[in-house]
C-alpha cells in the first residue's frame, strides 16, 4: 500500500514538474532550420545556432542543383552570344516534345539532313529542318527505346498537343 502510495506521488511531481522528477530536465527539440533568404539557402548556410535536419540538407542541395544548372545555362547563352532558337538553319520550324518523366531522350533525326537533338524529362525544344521525309530514332544513351517513326516535314499544319505546328515529335513513355 504504501510502495502505491510512493509511486504515485512520484508520478504526480514529474508531471508537475514537466521532467524526469528529482533533476529537472527536461527534454529539448531543436527549432527547424530556418534561412532568411534565398541566397543562404542556395549557399546551405542556416542561420546560426540551429541544427540541419536530414529533409532540410536534401532540399538544400537540390536547390543547389538548380542553381548551378540555371548558373551553368545562362554562362553557356552568353558564350554563345544568341539563343538557340535564333542559332537553329532557315527550315520549316517544328516542336520536339519529351513527355518522360524519367529520362533523357536523344531524338536522332535521319533524312535530308541528321540532326540529333537530346532532351531532358519534360522538356520541349522548337527546331527547323529542310524539308522532306525523316525517320526518327529515340535513344537513350547506346540504346534504341522506341521503334522509329517516320513523318514528314513541309508546311501543311497539325494541330499537335493543344497548338499548330509544321511536323512534331515526341516520346511519352517513362
Amino acid at each position: 500500500m504504501n510502495k502505491d502510495l510512493l509511486i504515485v506521488i512520484i508520478i504526480i511531481l514529474t508531471g508537475l514538474m514537466g521532467g524526469c522528477g528529482f533533476t529537472g530536465i527536461k527534454a529539448y527539440v531543436p527549432p527547424p532550420v530556418r534561412y532568411t533568404n534565398l541566397q543562404e539557402s542556395i549557399d546551405g548556410t542556416p542561420v546560426k545556432g540551429t541544427n540541419m535536419s536530414a529533409r532540410d540538407a536534401h532540399d538544400v542541395l537540390s536547390i543547389q542543383e538548380r542553381y548551378r544548372a540555371l548558373q551553368f545555362e545562362r554562362e553557356l547563352t552568353e558564350s554563345i552570344g544568341q539563343p538557340q532558337e535564333q542559332i537553329t538553319a532557315t527550315g520549316i520550324p517544328g516542336v520536339i516534345r519529351n513527355r518522360s518523366r524519367y529520362y533523357t531522350i536523344n531524338f536522332y533525326v535521319v533524312g535530308p539532313t541528321t540532326k540529333s537533338f537530346t532532351l531532358f524529362p519534360g522538356e520541349i525544344l522548337r527546331a527547323e529542318l529542310p524539308p522532306g521525309q525523316y525517320t526518327c530514332h529515340f535513344l537513350r544513351g547506346s540504346y534504341e527505346v522506341s521503334r522509329p517513326w517516320t513523318f514528314q516535314a513541309d508546311w501543311d499544319k497539325d494541330f499537335y498537343y493543344g497548338e499548330w505546328v509544321n511536323w512534331g515529335l515526341h516520346y511519352d513513355r517513362n
